[in-house]
This record gives structure tokens, C-alpha cells and sequence, in this order.
């Protein structure tokens, strides 16, 4: 869990409650139970390597209604991919990031047997979506 310290994000070392969802939870998620189970956070899939999912910006909505304290999104990145076009669409500048950093989900099955290889990858996302959004992911 991250909390906010302006102008900078550090751990937090009480545990969080939180939720990590995408388009397989759909837009029907009961926020406010979440609320009162004690969630304090939510981040949605809003990219998956091929293309933007609709569910995110209707589940940031959801979760804000309810009164979730942070929301966020994610990428799910695929480093086998067009890196350039994945970050180019996921850095639409009118999305709704929420409050939370921006998190890169970046994994495909086989891919971290690559080591140096992948890494250079992400590394390459990372300064890419630095530059066009003036925010360092996570």
C-alpha cells in the first residue's frame, strides 16, 4: 500500500485493505460492501497489452461513489509486444488515473526466463510513460 506524502509516494507500514480488479469483475462490484469490509484502496485494469478496457473508468466511478479513500489504475503490459504502440494508447491524456501512482503489470508466460532482455523492456515502458504523462510508474 502507498500513501500519499506530497509530492512523493512512500510504503506504508500499517497493512491495507485493497482490491485489484479488471474486466473479469466486471462493473457490477458492490463498492460499498468493500467500503465497509474496510478497503481503502482500489486499482483497475485500464490496459491490457491489446487494447483499453471500458470497465476501468466504470469501476473508478463505482469505487469513488462508494467512498473508496484511493483509487488507481493499471497496465497489463505484454513484453513480447509493440511497447511503443501499448504505452502511446495507454497514456490517453484524458483517462481518469485516479490518485494512486500508475502501476505496469508487465508479464507473459515464459517471458522472465529472458532476464537482462525483459528488464531492458520494462525499463524502456517505464521512461516512455515518464515522459508523456510526468509520472514515474510503479
Amino acid at each position: 500500500m502507498f500513501v500519499a506524502h506530497s509530492p512523493f509516494w512512500s510504503a506504508c507500514t500499517d497493512p491495507a485493505i485493497g482490491l485489484d480488479v479488471s474486466h473479469w469483475q466486471g462493473t457490477s462490484i458492490d463498492w460499498r460492501a468493500c467500503v465497509e469490509l474496510g478497503a481503502r484502496w482500489a486499482v483497475a485494469k485500464a490496459w491490457h497489452g491489446r487494447g483499453g478496457l471500458v470497465s476501468a473508468a466504470a469501476q473508478l466511478a463505482g469505487a469513488r461513489a462508494a467512498l473508496v479513500p484511493l483509487v488507481g489504475v493499471y497496465a497489463w503490459m505484454l513484453p513480447d509486444q509493440d511497447l511503443a504502440a501499448q504505452v502511446g494508447a495507454w497514456c490517453d491524456p484524458a483517462a481518469d488515473r485516479g490518485d494512486l501512482p500508475l502501476v505496469i503489470d508487465f508479464e507473459e508466460p515464459g517471458a522472465m526466463a529472458r532476464g537482462a532482455s525483459l528488464l531492458a523492456r520494462l525499463e524502456y515502458a517505464i521512461e516512455h510513460v515518464s515522459d508523456r504523462l510526468g509520472q514515474r510508474p510503479i
